[in-house]
């Protein structure tokens, strides 16, 4: 199965994933989900990101993929600019900016200074046609899940 195109990245089996990975919240209604589902439209109206953005019913949405992520920089640091094959990509960082140095998701649309750098816990979420990449990691180790997301066809 393809992740991305024409990069791909390597996942980290679940014993390298730091303890920490236990603290994200499972439950449907976790802040990070409930991010997904709902937003504020320019009018002030309530609506969801998938609403909003994809023009779709949260619904519909249906996890394509998804695994944890190991950047290293004794090992892979980063990951070159590329799409993924997806509707909505999300990344979850699952531990602190002080465990790395460098790190990140860079955005091509932004330029070269264009990049987030999230916390632990904190979701950055972007159209998987936006092209994106991950900045070097260059002391310690960065763990993320990345997920990809894809929009159901609509039932009869």
């Amino acid at each position: 199965m393809v992740r991305c195109s024409p990069s791909s990245t390597s996942a980290a089996p679940p014993a390298s994933s730091p303890s920490s990975r236990r603290e994200i919240p499972r439950d449907r209604d976790s802040p990070p989900l409930e991010a997904l589902r709902s937003s504020h439209t320019a009018g002030g109206e309530q609506a969801t990101y998938a609403e909003s953005r994809l023009k779709v019913s949260a619904s519909r949405l249906r996890v394509w993929d998804a695994f944890v992520v190991r950047y290293d920089a004794a090992a892979q640091r980063s990951l070159p600019t590329h799409q993924d094959d997806s509707h909505l990509s999300l990344t979850i960082a699952l531990n602190e900016t002080g465990e790395y140095d460098g790190g990140g998701t860079s955005f091509e649309d932004l330029g070269g200074e264009g990049f987030v750098r999230p916390e632990k816990g904190c979701v950055v979420a972007f159209p998987g046609e936006l092209r994106h990449g991950g900045r070097a990691v260059t002391r310690g180790v960065r763990y993320i899940i990345a997920v990809f997301l894809w929009v159901a066809e609509e039932s009869p």
